[in-house]
């Protein structure tokens, strides 16, 4: 029995307090609490879980949709821009949106099933290393994740992502950057609050003051949330971000980055979706959005399927 337990088993006894044997569990390397197998390391959905995740049938109307997102939003924390993945599915539950199970609705179950599948494992928090929290914002959605470092490589700790509404969409790039921040910092305030930890961003204009002053009434209320955190702004490349799949390759560089398995169900929808999800191809695509003129020279959206595209150099 190790030191810790030998302390708690000494402070019941001091305070003469019993445990019913049939409710405990010592002396395992896991145990399953919750709904998670749970490690020293880490921890992860159980069996029985993965298989309510797997074995949910398509949703056929508006409540069973709603069924398969609760279902589906227990796993949430531990998929990366869950958000973004299931937004079609979402879409369907939105007051005057007839029910259409489109293809890209498919698609998206399609990925969560192959995610739940494949058993998504999340580190455990150990409070003497390091925090970093690194954040993404896209037209649709933002995204953050909580991270810490092992050597020099970072593991995540929880993700959190949240779909943008109408509103939010018509920000400007930069204000979306500031949004996901501001987001990331509420959600995981409970790991921030009084820890001092590194932010990183690929919008390097974040890595300024900005002026509370010159700022609309929305984006001082942010700023003044944030000044009560310790932490140093860092600024990364975007396809060093790990908000973008924690990648650490040059949009340069034409290697296999991420793979995805998507069985014989193969479809335009179906790759785009992909694309979303995969760390380089969803920088490319930010950056053709923001107009960047060194990406459009390289690459484009196809206005006909809306993938990602190389262009290719004649001659």
């Amino acid at each position: 029995m190790n030191t810790r337990s030998q302390l708690v088993f000494d402070r019941l006894a001091k305070f003469n307090l019993t445990l019913d044997p049939n409710k405990i569990q010592i002396c395992k390397t896991n145990i399953t609490y919750l709904g998670f197998n749970i490690s020293a390391n880490d921890y992860a959905p159980s069996e029985d879980n993965i298989q309510k995740g797997t074995k949910f049938p398509v949703p056929q109307n508006v409540k069973q949709v709603q069924s398969y997102l609760g279902t589906m939003n227990y796993f949430r924390h531990l998929i990366f821009n869950y958000a973004k993945v299931v937004e079609p599915i979402v879409n369907l539950t939105r007051k005057g949106t007839p029910f259409v199970w489109s293809e890209n609705c498919q698609d998206a179950f399609n990925v969560m099933q192959e995610i739940i599948l494949n058993k998504p494992t999340i580190k455990n928090y150990d409070e003497y290393k390091p925090l970093f929290l690194t954040t993404d914002a896209s037209k649709v959605a933002l995204c953050a994740i909580l991270l810490q470092k092992d050597g020099e490589n970072f593991y995540p700790l929880e993700f959190f992502s949240k779909q943008l509404s109408p509103s939010e969409r018509n920000y400007p790039s930069i204000r979306r950057e500031l949004f996901a921040i501001f987001m990331g910092i509420k959600h995981f305030r409970e790991y921030l609050y009084g820890r001092h930890f590194y932010l990183l961003t690929d919008a390097k204009s974040l890595t300024y003051h900005m002026n509370l002053d010159k700022e609309p009434d929305i984006v001082k209320r942010w700023l003044l949330y944030l000044q009560d955190f310790s932490y140093n702004i860092d600024h990364i490349k975007g396809c060093d971000n790990p908000a973008d799949f924690l990648s650490r390759m040059q949009i340069e560089d034409v290697e296999v980055n991420n793979l995805f398995h998507m069985g014989d169900q193969l479809s335009h929808s179906n790759i785009k979706l992909c694309q979303s999800m995969d760390s380089c191809a969803s920088e490319i695509i930010k950056k053709i959005e923001e107009k960047d003129s060194k990406t459009c020279q390289k690459y484009f959206i196809d206005s006909y399927t809306g993938l990602l595209m190389f262009k290719i150099k004649s001659g």
